[in-house]
């Protein structure tokens, strides 16, 4: 027979190198078009088949409580809220992303023995960010010395929420441990997430470090380690760390940081940026309040309230509660907030109840400060946003919720059954709903693949192979996937201006046709994403003057509409002041070239770059 030992041993050769998978691949997402999102995911789908497969054998015991059913609910709103979307497929794909950490939760609580499941995991979780520590200080030092450091992430700012949300245990390990060894790991940790958290020279993240690091001290002041050797010894390390960076940053971060948390003169461009940016989503959120516009569909309804002086890249409002409310409607920031604060209630009578030099107290503060380092930096930036940082926080949950619930000596529902055969059947049934949605993610993945291909394979003229490519991507992609069907539109586009002198009319014709056909469908899946128009008016373009003998003038009507709902669409510019030039009004296309001056110039172009374009319309 298999000792419990063993039994529960095994697992561990196998879930901790899916833990890492999901975390690398995690730290590469991107965006919407990113292929590492299904190994991310499937590796956590995976994980939790085998947390739940423990549970069969004995029992799952289902945590209880307000926070949990406040999770559970926002939870559900979220995935509810794909249903009156103006673009499904984003929806989908972001309601998937959000529940990593509700799911990750679940599958790390409901385990027998969750303590010793979730050590081992977090244990291997510390190592891999501590790889990803050493590789900042690479790059910060002999790659690209001064530079900010933001991969293997998007943004320098989600790189440094990672190395908060590691850096608060290992203080916790550092001051709390009682053996030595363990003490040194959690000094070593420390120094090194600090310094990787330093060469991101993320304000945001500096800033949200030092005021949770205030609650830290307050509230685990009363561990045995918490002496004055120790304190001095990690500040010193600290200090000098920061001295460090600033001086091979040509000492900008020091002064950067500075200016936006004294009071200056003049604001801060990051600070005066980030007020534009949340006027502006005030004013969608206007229009949209009841439900939103669509979970991940803030950055195609955002040009059209944008302010001229807001230079960001537009994709996130920088607030992620506010961005909740813009997507999904105002009831998405009210279940946030609820769940905050019932975290927040939980951990002040889980304090109460356990004694000021408790090791649950200096666990239930490691992970409630790195949630709080999330929580507190998402309403300055997007992180909220990013699987990995949600991937980590579930992980942070669970120990937290494991310590106070040690503390409050609270109990649990206990899911089970008499029969094996139900048993069997309670597992298999869960399992269809862990990988349900890995089907839908592996086939928008296998689209966003082939599509990727196509226009590099129209550009290099294999018309042919871009083709198959398209047909490949139309195999696989969800039906509601709208750049499926814009890309049909495009391929069809290039075919009308590649071989308009070799093409039939009637083919032509027919290929105008289904172009606009497929534009229209992209746009009715996707209403808000301006770039449709100037698709659109392309095919009519593309159509005049053989095939339509007003598509010039559609084609500028298009361009117009779309100018006015993102002005520094540069193409959409271009265009329409061309249209201008050729029909004669040469004053009205230089208007529409320097108009753009008032607002900031894509950076595809440099101000020099953009001003010799504006020379050839004059």
């Amino acid at each position: 027979m298999i000792s419990v030992e063993k039994q529960y041993l095994w697992p561990f050769f196998l879930t901790v190198p899916l833990i890492l998978v999901s975390f690398a691949s995690g730290m590469f997402f991107r965006g919407t078009d990113n292929i590492l999102i299904f190994p991310h995911l499937m590796a956590m789908a995976c994980f939790a088949a085998f947390s739940l497969w423990r549970g069969r054998e004995q029992v799952w015991e289902l945590p209880r409580g307000p926070l949990v059913f406040a999770l559970l609910a926002y939870w559900f709103y979220v995935i509810i809220s794909i249903s009156w979307s103006t673009n499904t497929y984003n929806s989908t794909l972001f309601a998937i992303i959000f529940s990593v950490l509700p799911f990750m939760f679940f599958a790390l609580v409901v385990t027998p023995q969750p303590l010793r499941w979730l050590q081992v995991h977090m244990g291997a979780l510390a190592v891999a960010v501590a790889i990803v520590s050493v590789w900042a200080g690479v790059q910060f030092f002999a790659i690209e010395p001064g530079r900010r450091v933001h991969h293997p992430m998007l943004n320098p700012n989600n790189l440094a929420v990672v190395f908060n949300m590691a850096l608060f245990p290992a203080l916790a390990l550092y001051f709390c441990a009682r053996r030595r060894a363990l003490m040194l790991i959690g000094f070593g940790l420390s120094a090194l997430f600090l310094l990787a958290m330093f060469t991101t020279q993320s304000k945001g993240g500096l800033l949200s470090f030092l005021i949770v690091l205030a609650v830290f001290f307050i509230f685990v002041r009363g561990q045995a380690g918490m002496n004055w050797r120790r304190i001095v010894a990690i500040a010193i390390v600290a200090f000098s760390l920061f001295a460090v960076v600033h001086a091979v940053s040509t000492k900008s971060f020091g002064g950067s940081f500075l200016e936006v948390v004294a009071p200056q003169d003049v604001e801060s461009k990051t600070v005066s940026e980030r007020k534009l940016i949340w006027a502006s989503t005030r004013h969608l959120i206007q229009d949209h309040f009841w439900g939103g516009t669509g979970l991940g569909t803030f950055t195609y309804f955002y040009p059209r309230y944008r302010h001229p002086k807001d230079y960001s890249d537009g994709y996130f409002a920088h607030m992620d509660p506010l961005q909740f409310w813009a997507e999904m409607g105002v009831m998405a920031p009210v279940l946030f907030y609820l769940v905050l604060l019932l975290v927040l209630i939980r951990t002040v009578r889980a304090t109460m109840m356990c004694a000021p030099n408790s090791l649950e107290r200096g666990w239930i503060y490691a992970c409630f400060c790195g949630l709080l380092a999330l929580a507190g930096h998402a309403h300055i930036s997007f992180h909220l946003y990013m699987p990995i940082n949600l991937f980590l926080a579930a992980f942070l949950l669970a120990g937290w919720f494991i310590a106070t619930e040690a503390a409050l000596k609270s109990s649990r529902y206990s899911l089970e059954a008499h029969h094996n055969w139900i048993k069997m059947a309670i597992y298999l049934t869960l399992l269809v709903i862990v990988f349900a949605p890995m089907v839908w993610i592996a086939r928008a993945t296998a689209g966003v693949h082939y599509l990727n291909q196509v226009d590099s394979l129209m550009q290099a003229g294999q018309e042919e192979e871009a083709r198959l490519a398209l047909d490949q991507a139309r195999r696989y992609s969800p039906k509601n996937y709208s750049s499926l069907y814009d890309v049909e539109a495009k391929y069809r586009l290039h075919m009308l201006n590649a071989k308009r002198q070799n093409m039939p009319p009637e083919q032509r014709r027919k290929m105008y046709e289904e172009a606009h056909n497929y534009i229209d469908r992209a746009s009715a899946l996707n209403p808000g994403f301006v770039n449709l128009l100037n698709r659109k008016a392309l095919i009519y373009f593309a159509g005049f003057p053989d095939i339509d003998p007003k598509g010039r003038d559609k084609a500028q009507t298009l361009l117009e509409e779309a100018l006015a709902a993102n002005p520094i669409l540069l193409d959409v510019r271009i265009g329409l002041a061309h249209m201008y030039f050729i029909g004669g009004d040469k004053d009205k296309a230089l208007a529409v070239m320097q108009d753009l001056y008032n607002y900031p110039v894509p950076k595809t172009f440099t101000p020099e770059q953009y001003q010799a374009v504006v020379k050839k319309f004059q």
